[in-house]
């Protein structure tokens, strides 16, 4: 919604069945990435509009809040402290790649069966 400054809050109207991924953010004091991620992993159900369009359905945002709630210890998102990041950090995210990449690499060269990586021989 803009308003009359022209800025726009991206608060959603409570009676609309239907919000964006940028009203949820809003809500939730999250980042929209991390909207983004959650609806990717399933823990927020929405319908994708255009290759980069989601609306979610109010019923699932209340669903998460209390969800959230619960694991918050009852605190009301959009209210004191923000509700935490629920996915792995960046750094995280890259360190798990890489020790599957670093795993893959040893499988390829044990030749899959598990076996010890052949010892390089001297040159």
């Amino acid at each position: 919604m803009i308003d009359a400054t022209g800025a726009n809050d991206s608060q959603p109207d409570p009676n609309r069945e239907w919000w964006t991924p940028r009203e949820v953010s809003n809500l939730f004091r999250v980042h929209i990435t991390t909207v983004y991620r959650w609806i990717e992993v399933e823990k927020l159900p929405a319908t994708r509009i255009s290759r980069n369009l989601y609306r979610i359905r109010a019923a699932d945002v209340r669903k998460l809040e209390a969800m959230e709630l619960e694991q918050q210890g009852h605190l009301r998102m959009g209210e004191g402290e923000p509700a935490a990041d629920t996915g792995p950090s960046y750094e995280d995210t890259l360190r798990m790649e890489q020790e599957r990449e670093e795993e893959e690499r040893e499988a390829y060269l044990r030749g899959g069966d598990g076996a010890p990586p052949p010892e390089e021989e001297p040159k």
